[in-house]
């Protein structure tokens, strides 16, 4: 199975007559694709609003009202890409043991973070990091959002869990939290040395938290 998590899908304008909330949903879902290509191009550094404007055939102004700013659309982006990811990553199906089931879950990890196509969404994460430093906006919603992330992967272990019959060794949100921390950390070491993106490694990993 390949993972890409920045295949966005084609969006066009319907022709018959839209209310404005469809208008305007359609514009988001536009500029979002732009700023993805854009992204995925140049870097978040790179990118301008002229260029995300004008690839989706619009002024830079529907960015403004839509979303606001540079930093609130890197993080929109960034938010639909990584909700993407994580929905096809949590349908890994639980296998008979907690050990199988993780060792799955660490070989699609693995293929996706050693792709090309992750680059792009690793890169804008950092950036995001960046900023939400100095920007207190982008730092809550950021915060919010990877807090909902970390619910559906502790919902997931729980479900793992349950179909398994089998228990982790300490209790599911600290061993979510450990598990992304490990993982993060391995991606981030993967792009400055490839070996850390093997399966292995993130197998081993995530083994620690099994009795």
């Amino acid at each position: 199975m390949v993972l890409d998590p920045v295949v966005t899908d084609a969006v066009q304008l319907p022709r018959r007559r839209l209310s404005r909330a469809e208008q305007n949903d359609a514009k988001r879902r536009l500029l979002l694709a732009s700023a993805l290509e854009v992204l995925t191009e140049q870097g978040y550094q790179a990118m301008t609003l002229e260029e995300v404007a004008e690839r989706a055939g619009f002024t830079r102004r529907p960015i403004y009202t839509l979303f606001g700013s540079k930093e609130q659309l890197a993080l929109a982006l960034f938010q639909t890409q990584t909700d993407r990811f994580t929905q096809d990553m949590l349908q890994v199906q639980p296998g008979r043991t907690l050990k199988s089931t993780l060792k799955r879950l660490a070989e699609m990890h693995s293929e996706l973070a050693a792709s090309d196509a992750f680059r792009p969404m690793f890169e804008l994460q950092t950036a995001l990091n960046g900023v939400a430093l100095r920007d207190e906006a982008i730092h809550r919603a950021f915060t919010e959002f990877l807090g909902s992330q970390h619910e559906r992967f502790v919902a997931w272990l729980a479900h793992v869990c349950e179909v398994t019959g089998q228990r982790f060794r300490a209790p599911l949100d600290r061993v979510a939290s450990l598990m992304e921390a490990g993982i993060a950390g391995l991606t981030t070491m993967g792009f400055l040395d490839p070996s850390y993106q093997r399966a292995e490694l993130r197998y081993h990993l995530l083994l620690a938290f099994v009795d």
